[in-house]
């Protein structure tokens, strides 16, 4: 396959908008958020990241080889705005080693679509399991909405 200066421009544009849209979702996840009972930054910094990851794995479509042929481009620039609409909601600390973070749209939509994530913390903090759903009522056992 060779590529064209009209494909090196459509790449070039293409990486361009990638990194704004993470540039934008990286400030705006930023932004303080809440924490159900004491971490210390240090864990709060650490969660978020292993949170983040983890997430990134689903969210984030896999691009191969073959894609930059036929680029899926709906497909792609889907799951690049879903990522970036995304916000850690809060953190509920369950104890010193065991936290449980929620991520969706807002508190209001997170009943209907959201993410559940699990953390322990042994000599760091790692993902023990993961949940999404996208239908009413769908969250798993033993997740709850903090009132205000």
């Amino acid at each position: 396959m060779r590529i064209t200066n009209e494909h090196r421009g459509k790449l070039a544009l293409s990486a361009l908008l990638v990194l704004a849209v993470i540039g934008v979702a990286w400030m705006v996840r930023c932004s303080q958020l809440r924490v159900i009972g004491s971490l210390p930054s240090k864990d709060v910094r650490e969660i978020r990241k292993g949170v983040w990851r983890e997430v990134r794995r689903t969210e984030f479509p896999m691009v191969g080889w073959e894609d930059l042929r036929h680029p899926p481009v709906r497909y792609v620039v889907n799951g690049i705005r879903r990522y970036a609409v995304l916000h850690i909601l809060w953190i509920d600390v369950k104890d010193d080693c065991h936290v449980r973070v929620a991520l969706g749209l807002s508190k209001e939509t997170i009943s209907s679509d959201g993410w559940d994530v699990m953390l322990q913390k042994n000599s760091r903090w790692q993902v023990t399991g993961a949940a999404y759903w996208g239908i009413s009522g769908g969250f798993p056992g033993g997740f709850r909405i903090p009132a205000d």
